[in-house]
């Protein structure tokens, strides 16, 4: 990120031109400028010497830059990841951690949860063992659309609403499958199940990317993974204490009050 925003001012009935924020922008995009920090509203306080990314050009068009931005109130632009370094690691990073674990957690347990009930919703609705895939497939349909959906509406309304939301559809459409009277209802559920839960799983890594310093993000975000796995582990166990004596093990004579469990 050595792009900086580009404004066209109005200073003393003197616009910008053109050419000016021209050239800016094919540097930036060339990525020839120096990191925005160095961009300060005194030029003359960069040695060009000790910045090699720094040539004749681009100092002529960062001092037209600063010609028309030399206002004291006006605002300094810097590069985001910049301050973010500067802030550094510590206790509000911790809590991030622990609260986009918490969505890779419930994502997992979702997928976990299709294997765990295969058996018990065979046996309840005596579904053909051919038709019983599409359990796991309209759960993947949905977050397979989800993840695109959700991942792009992050992008243009910020991270938050829809990290609320998509976890928010994933427990109440979870919720409303334990209730499903018919195998093709259960499957409309499983699908809009899994748009909440693919949605949830690009905004919770973004969301946490997004925060961390550059020195602890590579480590940060592959230890999310364990969240991953420690939710698989969750369900599993959940499923143990549960299904084993509320479900049906045959298909003979098995009703919906025996077979609670899933």
């Amino acid at each position: 990120p050595k792009m900086i925003m580009i404004r066209q001012i109005n200073d003393d009935e003197k616009d910008w031109s053109e050419e000016d924020i021209s050239d800016l922008e094919t540097d930036a995009k060339n990525d020839t400028l120096p990191p925005p920090s160095l961009a300060s509203t005194n030029i003359t306080n960069i040695n060009q010497r000790n910045n090699p990314l720094l040539n004749n050009q681009n100092l002529n068009n960062l001092n037209r830059f600063n010609q028309h931005n030399h206002d004291p109130n006006a605002p300094n632009y810097v590069n985001v990841n910049d301050l973010i370094n500067n802030i550094g690691f510590g206790r509000f990073h911790y809590q991030l951690i622990f609260l986009c674990g918490l969505g890779y957690i419930a994502d997992s347990m979702w997928g976990e949860a299709i294997t765990l009930i295969i058996t018990p919703v065979q046996n309840e609705w005596n579904v053909d063992t051919a038709y019983l895939g599409w359990l796991a497939a309209t759960l993947f349909s949905g977050m397979c659309i989800g993840s695109f959906v959700w991942g792009r509406t992050s992008d243009v309304v910020g991270r938050k609403f829809p990290f609320t939301l998509t976890l928010t559809i994933g427990g109440i459409t979870g919720m409303i499958c334990a209730f499903m009277g018919t195998y093709n209802w259960l499957l409309v559920m499983l699908f809009c199940l899994g748009f909440g839960v693919g949605g949830n799983i690009p905004v919770d890594g973004a969301i946490l990317a997004e925060f961390l310093p550059t020195s602890h993000r590579g480590s940060i975000m592959v230890s999310l993974s364990i969240f991953w796995a420690l939710g698989d582990l969750i369900s599993a166990f959940l499923a143990y204490l549960i299904i084993p004596n509320r479900i049906c093990h045959d298909r003979d004579g098995c009703d919906t009050e025996e077979n609670i469990g899933w």
